[in-house]
């Protein structure tokens, strides 16, 4: 029977959280289902109507109590005029008001733990643990996971486990516009012996760009170090402008490109050599780490959270001790000297171990926890 899923999120600007959103009402859409989605807008507004999902907009971003509670009331009159079969949430905030909306309509829901989030203190952590009320929770990684069960006094038989992903019809080796490629690396103004070292992710201190760059400051080696990204001005500004001082300090201003954001992220990856997650703190899952495999590239991460999972230390590219600068310098440098017979083997792992995080493979996952749950509620009426 022809299903209705509710989808609740802040909002549906670029994001992991928006992307996989997205995704599963694709996914929803395939399976001859209905999706719905609820959010505050933004600028993926219009890929998912084009994807014949469709959105309702509410101030869904918003943490102020009494609007928590008239959203509650605004997604209680949705899920009973469309006729809403399960909701799905996957932010703090609005599973609040999803909690009690679905109280008041009698409709089952889950929700998606995105992150650690934060535990600072007990008001911290309860106002977290609303994310665990719903009848099933789905963790984003084993990280996650076990982040779950570690913190929090839950029945981890609710907690299912569903990867986060690429998308193989983007980022695949065999599409990619070799004339762009080569476009990029001339803007870049990468020399012939460069090994280009990308860099995606916010311009922001906790991803890590400052450790980065001072792990750069005494490699000899031939390299072009490009961050990806932008900064979303205010204070993230003034940190970028931070590192651009630190940058001509070190006399590396030839060395490092601050390139912008770009919305063709697989040239991007098929114009580098190698990618770098430095991050300060442990992802959750970390994305772009697939992402790049998926295009052959090896990736030196920082050996916690997501990257554990996801990159193989020694096969598909190089562990670090976190926050380490020494270390990260050193395992740049054993990038940088590597052969051509040894990347190559690498890159091929990369292709070979990628396959693992398919944007299918997600969805699988979460549709499977939307049957569980919707057959339990009919074998329980």
């Amino acid at each position: 029977m022809r299903k209705t899923i509710l989808q609740v999120t802040p909002a549906l600007e670029q994001g992991g959280v928006e992307i996989g959103t997205l995704e599963m009402g694709a996914y929803i859409i395939e399976q001859g289902w209905r999706s719905l989605v609820a959010s505050n807008g933004g600028g993926l507004v219009s890929k998912l109507e084009e994807e014949s999902s469709e959105h309702f907009c509410l101030p869904l971003h918003k943490k102020n109590p009494v609007t928590l509670i008239k959203n509650a009331f605004a997604l209680k009159n949705i899920i009973k005029e469309q006729q809403v079969d399960l909701v799905h949430v996957r932010s703090r905030a609005p599973a609040w008001s999803v909690r009690l909306a679905c109280a008041l309509t009698q409709t089952p829901w889950i929700s998606t733990f995105h992150g650690t989030y934060g535990l600072q203190n007990s008001l911290k952590k309860t106002y977290n643990a609303c994310m665990l009320k719903g009848a099933r929770i789905i963790a984003i990684s084993q990280f996650i996971y076990d982040h779950i069960q570690k913190n929090y006094d839950v029945d981890m038989q609710k907690v299912s486990i569903a990867k986060r992903c690429y998308d193989p019809q983007r980022f695949n080796l065999t599409k990619i516009n070799k004339d762009k490629v080569t476009e990029l690396r001339k803007q870049w103004q990468i020399k012939e012996d460069d090994k280009v070292l990308l860099f995606p992710g916010r311009i922001t201190g906790w991803k890590g760009q400052s450790l980065f760059i001072e792990a750069l400051a005494d490699i000899k080696q031939p390299y072009k170090a490009i961050f990806i990204g932008g900064t979303a001005g205010g204070k993230k500004q003034a940190f970028k402008e931070r590192l651009e001082a630190r940058i001509k300090e070190l006399n590396l201003e030839d060395k490092i490109i601050f390139a912008g954001s770009h919305t063709d992220m697989a040239s991007v990856y098929a114009a580098g050599d190698f990618m770098i997650s430095a991050a300060l703190d442990p992802e959750a899952f970390g994305r772009t780490l697939v992402e790049a495999q998926a295009m052959g590239k090896p990736v030196i991460a920082a050996a916690h959270g997501g990257a554990l999972e996801t990159v193989k230390d020694k096969q598909t590219g190089l562990h670090f001790i976190p926050k380490d600068k020494e270390d990260l310098s050193k395992k740049l440098e054993i990038a940088l000297r590597m052969d051509d017979a040894t990347y190559k083997t690498m890159s091929q792992k990369c292709l070979d171990w990628a396959p693992e995080f398919t944007v299918d493979k997600m969805c699988a996952a979460e549709f499977s926890v939307y049957l569980d749950v919707l057959n339990n509620t009919t074998e329980s009426a």
